[in-house]
């Protein structure tokens, strides 16, 4: 992501802290045989600023202009620690995660869209586990990312794939609304929370098995971010055009919270079955039911 100049609770039980701390990639637990095929969470808008903690940690004010959901209190100084000490905008209390993506703007004076909230969909099924404690992810590429009109009896509901594409739609119908969809890698490498380029240690199934190097399949994240209009004139990201759009993944979740909803145990795991553990997506494509 490209770096730009222009701007635009804290006591938490030591337990929950300590989830953090001593749950470890090697105590993963891969789903058993039967586990549910994923949910969803819905999170609110919590705030704007100029701060990456992935891109750009501990460098307040040296990004671009995000849009952040579920953790309050995501700066440029967050870990996943801090997230979980303190609340968060998400309808489960156990999800503190940080999520982000670039925002939104109108007009010569670059005025941000108001957005209605975010949703985003786990999917789990047999094999895969849930992303480890920590993990970071940026997710972005024209693939994988994009806009779209929207129903709005979806807003804050299920959400289904959209059709997207990587510019921004015509004028959204009435009923509709202007939604933007971020797909992310669901193969991790087993070992690193985090990488260089902030994307090595993540890679996407190919038909539904991981690549070699990435033997590890964690549930799919697919985030949808639901804007409060359907004009689409004049808008840009603060990443730039549209073909810019990414978005951000701090895993801030009460662990075991995590693995419960996604059918999987709390003990030792492993690998999650190995490359391309659990079967590919459901061929109508849709979201599993939360």
């Amino acid at each position: 992501m490209p770096k730009k100049s222009h701007t635009i609770r804290v006591a938490a039980l030591a337990t929950i802290v300590a989830s953090v701390a001593t749950v470890s990639p090697a105590n993963a637990a891969a789903n058993p045989p039967g586990a549910r095929r994923g949910f969803i969470v819905n999170c609110a808008f919590s705030h704007t600023a100029d701060d990456d903690p992935i891109v750009h940690p501990g460098e307040a004010g040296e990004s671009h202009n995000h849009t952040f959901f579920g953790a309050t209190t995501t700066d440029a100084n967050s870990t996943a620690t801090s997230l979980l000490g303190g609340p968060t905008a998400c309808k489960d209390p156990a999800d503190h995660s940080g999520y982000w993506i670039p925002t939104l703007l109108r007009g010569n004076d670059s005025v941000p869209v108001p957005v209605t909230g975010a949703r985003i969909a786990y999917a789990g099924g047999l094999g895969v586990v849930a992303p480890p404690a920590g993990l970071k992810i940026v997710a972005g590429g024209v693939t994988h990312t994009g806009f779209a009109c929207a129903p709005d009896r979806g807003r804050g509901g299920r959400p289904q794939p959209l059709a997207i594409t990587n510019e921004f739609p015509d004028t959204c119908a009435p009923g509709t609304h202007l939604a933007a969809q971020i797909i992310f890698p669901n193969c991790w490498d087993g070992v690193n929370l985090d990488s260089t380029d902030h994307k090595a240690h993540m890679a996407y199934d190919e038909a539904g098995a991981c690549p070699n190097g990435y033997g590890v399949k964690v549930a799919r994240l697919t985030l949808v971010v639901d804007f409060a209009t359907g004009d689409t004139a004049g808008l840009a990201l603060s990443s730039g055009d549209a073909s810019s759009l990414h978005a951000d993944f701090m895993n801030g979740w009460v662990q075991n919270r995590l693995e419960r909803r996604l059918g999987g145990g709390s003990g030792p795991g492993g690998a999650g079955g190995g490359p391309g553990g659990g079967p590919p997506p459901p061929p109508n494509g849709r979201f599993p039911k939360p």
